[in-house]
């Protein structure tokens, strides 16, 4: 099987550039390695995914739509420099897949990752600007043939269910003793995100395009400027599977002011709202469990992932209260 370190260095060649003088590691995201490339003509950032990885196969399911319809959305006048963009191989596919390892390459912006630190508030200003504007275009964006769309039926929710029920003594034991106080609520929490997707499928909300993973780890910041990277959970859907990111933040009424002055205006949908919110919630918890019971996961990976269980699962119960908690905030303003 090929090394990572071959497959990366076959890339520039593919795209016409000759060879890499330089491949630097980056900070790797949760779901790939990322790399910096450079050649005598261009300085690229590359994505890869690797197949033995759990998340992997979800990652890659609906690459092809991600990246042709954020080619086109940086090609726009009004999100020129705003958002990250795929690099076309000379057949006009965007992924290199090596068996193993599967990557993009995309244009490299020189800046900072915030990752947990805040944004200012005319940074946060700036993001969601150009949320607002991909919402606003989305009506002339030239959709694939195959392309993702909601439909509030969650892929992972009955695994989760199996988790919590027939399958709970088959889990390690040391994840079942972090679930296991958890457990009833999670349950509950279950039930209440299926409950809401039933009700909003009836509904036929208006959709847009939403980019569906909005902070520090996904943001590239130069100055007051903000760049928006890593497109892969792009679908149409309500506004709120944007905006339900800030909802939180102190600094909501300013943000979702200039929403409504970009987008035009917008009623926020509180059961939607509620159903993001639990969605990202139990999905966080489902994945942590994913990736701690694969075989081949390394200590290091083992700690860090466990650490991010038990943060999540600190909050199980303040999730309880997360639909009145939504009500009131609505009501006032």
């Amino acid at each position: 099987m090929d090394s990572l370190a071959t497959h990366l260095a076959r890339l520039a060649p593919l795209y016409g550039w000759g060879d890499a003088s330089a491949i630097t590691p980056l900070q790797p995201g949760f779901v790939a390695h990322a790399h910096r490339l450079e050649t005598a003509t261009h300085v690229a950032m590359v994505k890869t995914y690797d197949r033995q990885r759990a998340v992997t196969a979800r990652m890659l399911e609906y690459a092809p739509f991600y990246l042709e319809v954020t080619a086109w959305l940086a090609d726009q006048p009004a999100l020129a420099n705003r958002l990250t963009y795929p690099y076309a191989l000379p057949q006009g596919s965007y992924l290199v897949d090596d068996g193993q390892y599967v990557s993009a390459v995309f244009n490299f912006i020189a800046g900072v990752t915030p990752r947990d630190t805040p944004l200012s508030m005319i940074q946060q200003l700036h993001l969601v600007t150009t949320v607002g504007l991909m919402h606003r275009i989305t009506p002339q964006v030239p959709l694939p043939v195959i392309y993702r769309r909601e439909t509030f039926a969650v892929r992972w929710d009955q695994a989760f269910d199996l988790l919590l029920h027939d399958e709970w003594d088959g889990l390690i034991p040391a994840v079942q003793a972090m679930l296991a106080p958890h457990r009833q609520v999670l349950g509950t929490l279950l039930t209440q995100l299926r409950m809401l997707g039933n009700q909003l499928w009836a509904r036929d909300l208006p959709l847009v395009l939403c980019h569906t993973d909005i902070h520090g780890w996904n943001t590239l910041v130069t100055g007051d400027t903000t760049h928006l990277i890593d497109f892969e959970g792009l679908v149409l859907a309500p506004a709120e599977q944007d905006l339900f990111f800030w909802f939180d933040d102190p600094r909501w009424p300013e943000i979702f002011a200039t929403y409504q002055q970009v987008v035009g205006g917008h009623q926020v949908d509180a059961a939607a709202l509620l159903f993001y919110q639990l969605k990202r919630y139990l999905e966080d918890i489902y994945e942590w469990v994913a990736e701690l019971v694969v075989p081949e996961i390394s200590q290091t990976d083992y700690t860090r992932y466990a650490g991010e269980l038990q943060r999540d699962l600190g909050r199980s119960v303040a999730m309880l209260d997360a639909g009145q908690r939504i009500s009131t905030r609505l009501a006032a303003e």
